[in-house]
């Protein structure tokens, strides 16, 4: 657990500049949610924000929106209280999505908890940054943007305590829209105590300020001023700290994740997976259900992670589970 700890040190510096610290504080909905103490931001992400590849025409109607940090299996077992135990697995496993996305919570998230547990400025939209002045951003002025949560670790201590996780039932891998959830379902389902999750990109931009339809395509644009193999410097530094046996990325991470690999012999490749991003609309709660499962479990066991008796146990639960969904779906019918 040792090696495990001094990784997860690291990957604060690369986060945070720093350790991460937070409190654990009640919402006026009665959630549990963990607030980021102050921190710094780390050197690779303001270098990633200012070498971000826009035109001067295109900076005088963009704002920058929220900087999402990682989060680890420890940052989980701290907010939500499990315990790791000599059954839990070794062997590193990576999620990553794209970027923060357009919501307001999460990009313009600077709001405080004070001492009572009540959340101030749950989001504030006038915190957003113009990108006319892109070149001199400085460390005090992206701060106020740093999201204040851990990322992905906000779902609240009732979600936690329901009895499907981890027993068998991989609670959440059929449902749209949950992110913590889903994470947190993962790393108790597999006891992975190696798990730890970051984006792409760790930033979003908008036309607009306040309007959350107006986010860039971030991938388009790189795919317009970079090569394919392109890595922001934050995700590369992750990569060679945490060294990942597997990467579980939605679909644009994913690809571009195999040309960096396939360009950078130098690294070790990992086991990489494609599943379905948690706001796919496309995908119905069977499908969905089933991309997670079987490719999650099969990487899983191509990595060594668990072992044959368990990735059969595994597997034999997710083909019974999406056999009943497609009977229910039948009687429906």
């Amino acid at each position: 657990m040792d090696d495990i700890l001094t990784k997860k040190q690291e990957l604060d510096l690369i986060n945070y500049k720093g350790k991460c610290s937070y409190k654990l504080c009640k919402t006026d909905a009665g959630y549990i949610k963990p607030f980021l103490e102050p921190y710094d931001v780390a050197d690779s992400i303001m270098e990633d924000i200012k070498n971000f590849p826009l035109n001067s025409e295109s900076k005088d109607d963009l704002f920058l929106g929220a900087i999402s940090s990682g989060a680890h299996t420890i940052d989980y077992s701290n907010i939500y209280g499990f315990e790791m135990d000599s059954s839990w697995h070794d062997g590193s496993v990576m999620y990553v999505f794209e970027c923060p996305g357009n919501n307001f919570d999460a990009c313009y998230s600077n709001g405080h908890a004070t001492e009572d547990g009540r959340i101030i400025n749950h989001y504030n939209i006038d915190s957003a940054i113009p990108l006319s002045e892109h070149s001199n951003l400085g460390v005090n002025e992206i701060k106020p943007l740093l999201c204040n949560r851990v990322w992905h670790a906000d779902s609240g201590i009732e979600c936690f305590k329901n009895e499907d996780y981890g027993n068998g039932k991989f609670a959440c891998f059929e449902q749209q829209k949950v992110y913590s959830e889903l994470l947190l379902s993962i790393i108790l389902e597999f006891k992975l105590k190696d798990f730890y999750t970051t984006n792409f990109f760790k930033y979003e931009f908008f036309h607009k300020k306040g309007d959350s339809d107006s986010a860039l395509n971030l991938s388009k644009i790189y795919n317009t001023f970079s090569d394919n193999d392109f890595v922001p410097l934050a995700l590369k530094k992750e990569l060679e700290v945490f060294k990942p046996k597997v990467i579980i990325a939605t679909s644009n991470p994913c690809w571009r994740l195999n040309a960096f690999y396939e360009k950078n012999p130098s690294m070790k490749k990992p086991i990489i997976v494609q599943v379905p991003h948690p706001a796919n609309y496309r995908l119905n709660n069977p499908t969905r259900f089933l991309e997670n499962g079987i490719n999650i479990t099969e990487a899983l066991y191509k990595a060594k992670i668990i072992d044959e008796d368990e990735y059969r146990k595994k597997m034999n639960i997710i083909l019974e589970r999406y056999r009943s969904f497609i009977l229910r779906k039948i009687r429906k019918e």
